[in-house]
């Protein structure tokens, strides 16, 4: 009678082991669903916060933006820049204004430490010589500089670290600005994890620098670009259309093709071209051949995205230098532009 007993009693025990690996898959099961649930959310939910983000600093770029414009308007425009433009005040107000545009928000270390370069032509000299201010912009080299002495301000802090960066650090350099009508801190306006400091060695000195930028939910630099000229039209929901749509020059000053039949025109063309926006040569004279690719040229900033990689030159085309076409195209999926907030549309 007790033999039977125990056989029972171990009977049931190795009944219930078996119950309880089948409860414990169960839960193992629930546990995987249950994560990845919460691994869509958050990644959702970091989505939404960088749209958020963008959206609040594509806003103060805008105000900082329209500012400069602002105030380029009504500065006496350099003899140079005059000449430039082949004495047309119009063209020529148009060239001091993007001139401007880019030594306030210059895109990386080259940019700043030297917002002039590839103005400059051996017939006339360099055409902002005349011009009141100080190249470079001096808050922005003190901000990005281990050097005191200001004689040796060269940006060095901006040297080791990725263009990503050098533009994110930029940004927020740009955002600081006190500018006419404008006051928007970013340590303030700015949730605490959407700025973040980079400490980086300068290769010259060996001193650390530590500097602030703007990063998105996932704590990648957000970038900025200038005149995304690479980019499908980022107000016509990308519609591709014949034509320049430019809010600096909305006559085609630039884009005149009896500019290049001018005495200064084809000294100062490929500057235009290489450095403001990187245009496409207009149509020879006398043909009726149109643009190849519509241009809103409007500042535009981005967020890398889940994968963390951009892929895209500084004028936002796909960078097929790095990667081959079809890697740029996929890392360049989940990107997100402030000029298309809605969540998980790249441009």
């Amino acid at each position: 009678m007790r033999q039977r007993h125990m056989r029972k009693l171990i009977s049931r025990r190795a009944f219930t082991l078996v119950e309880m690996m089948v409860v414990i898959t169960i839960i193992l099961v629930i546990i995987g669903l249950t994560a990845g649930a919460y691994i869509r959310f958050i990644g959702s939910q970091r989505q939404s916060n960088t749209v958020l983000l963008l959206q609040k600093v594509s806003n103060a770029l805008n105000h900082h933006w329209q500012a400069v414009v602002d105030q380029a308007k009504n500065d006496t425009i350099p003899g140079g820049v005059l000449t430039w433009a082949g004495n047309d005040q119009e063209r020529a107000r148009v060239l001091w204004i993007k001139l401007r545009l880019k030594y306030e928000f210059p895109m990386s270390r080259q940019e700043l430490v030297n917002p002039w370069a590839g103005t400059t032509d051996p017939t006339y000299g360099n055409p902002f010589q005349d011009t009141t201010y100080p190249s470079p912009k001096l808050s922005y080299l003190r901000a990005t500089s281990t050097e005191a002495d200001a004689q040796k301000l060269d940006a060095d802090g901006l040297m080791n670290l990725s263009p990503q960066q050098q533009s994110a650090v930029l940004l927020y350099l740009a955002l600081s600005e006190k500018r006419r009508g404008v006051n928007f801190d970013p340590d303030k306006e700015l949730g605490d994890n959407e700025v973040a400091t980079v400490t980086t060695q300068s290769p010259e000195t060996g001193q650390t620098s530590v500097m602030k930028m703007i990063v998105d939910a996932w704590g990648n630099p957000v970038s900025f670009f200038r005149w995304p000229t690479g980019s499908q039209d980022p107000v016509n929901g990308g519609q591709v259309q014949n034509g320049l749509v430019d809010p600096q020059d909305p006559r085609g000053k630039l884009a005149d093709k009896n500019w290049l039949s001018s005495t200064s025109g084809p000294q100062y063309y490929s500057a235009c071209v290489n450095v403001l926006h990187q245009i496409p040569a207009p149509p020879p004279l006398g043909t009726s051949t149109t643009w190849p690719q519509s241009y809103q040229l409007v500042p535009v900033v981005a967020s890398a995205g889940p994968d963390k990689v951009f892929a895209l030159t500084p004028s936002m085309e796909l960078d097929t230098t790095n990667y081959t076409a079809q890697q740029a195209q996929g890392y360049a999926q989940d990107n997100i532009y402030s000029y298309d907030k809605r969540m998980g549309k790249g441009g």
